[in-house]
């Protein structure tokens, strides 16, 4: 693939990297590779080709193909896309994105899908996924997780908390590629002292039928629990909006009660903390939190 270094063309080295995860047009893709696919063509020139998602498409169907963009950084972006199938999961709803800072909102539906599109795409196998809270979730619960696809099985989760941030890590099953989604149910409960905020839901995922990936960035959290840091893994966000109180707000918190299995409880007044009748001593950690919210 061609390509150019004119210094005018600061904006695309920005561009280039999130290019695809921004701006892929599903649509226009599938509208052109039809196109093509109608004519008798066996070579393709394609100019301006961008990080060159169609001219991967296109050589992946055994098409010669030169593609050409005067953006630097947008061919060394194409390499991806130019060298095979990528694969693509994202956070595909969550049942509400907007959460008061002084309740636990009970029963939301979070959903996780993995795709197959028309062009470059890959099927999935045993994937592996974290989703990452923002440090301003203090406590998730986990209600259920399940797959309804009949051929996908959930073969572990686990909630996991640290650096004061809560993950949820995913283990999927499957002997044949396919794509499914991953139903979750939670409970979850914003920080109480919180002013209003914009936050993200992180989504880390692995897939062993194609480890090129949409967006690819390194696995710092290790999805794989496989001790690597330095391979890279796909992401996606969701974000969702805190609502804080608009006065002074006082907070009580009980936490570390009670284990219950790999969780340590955790409770806001004026939920009750009930601590397990037991011979065993119990330690808790009581907090009041002042919080001028105006």
């Amino acid at each position: 693939m061609e390509g150019s270094d004119n210094k005018n063309l600061k904006a695309y080295d920005f561009l280039a990297y999130y290019y695809d995860y921004l701006l892929m047009d599903e649509e226009s893709l599938n509208y052109w590779l039809k196109y093509i696919l109608e004519e008798d063509f066996t070579s393709c020139l394609e100019l301006a080709s961008g990080t060159g998602v169609m001219a991967g498409i296109l050589k992946n169907r055994g098409y010669e193909v030169i593609a050409s963009d005067i953006s630097a950084s947008m061919k060394e972006a194409s390499k991806a896309n130019f060298d095979g199938e990528k694969s693509i999961a994202k956070i595909k709803s969550i049942s509400t994105d907007t959460y008061s800072t002084q309740e636990t909102k009970e029963n939301v539906q979070l959903v996780i899908a993995t795709e197959q599109l028309n062009y470059n795409t890959s099927k999935w196998k045993n994937g592996e996924f974290i989703l990452k809270f923002p440090k301003e979730i203090f406590n998730v619960k986990i209600n259920d997780i399940q797959c309804l696809e009949k051929d996908v099985k959930i073969s572990g989760y686990s909630l996991e908390e640290k650096n004061d941030e809560v993950y949820i890590r995913i283990l999927t099953e499957n002997e044949n590629p396919t794509t499914f989604d991953v139903y979750l149910d939670l409970d979850i409960s914003p920080d109480p002292s919180v002013l209003n905020a914009s936050k993200d839901i992180e989504l880390y995922y692995i897939n062993s039928e194609c480890e090129m990936y949409l967006k690819a960035v390194q696995d710092i959290y290790d999805v794989n629990d496989d001790g690597n840091i330095k391979e890279y893994v796909g992401k996606a966000i969701k974000n969702i909006q805190l609502i804080g109180p608009a006065s002074m707000a006082t907070f009580e918190k009980a936490s570390e009660y009670n284990d219950n299995g790999d969780e340590l409880e955790t409770v806001i007044a004026p939920k009750i903390a009930v601590i397990d009748k037991s011979d065993e001593e119990k330690d808790a950690t009581l907090s009041k939190i002042f919080a001028d919210l105006i």
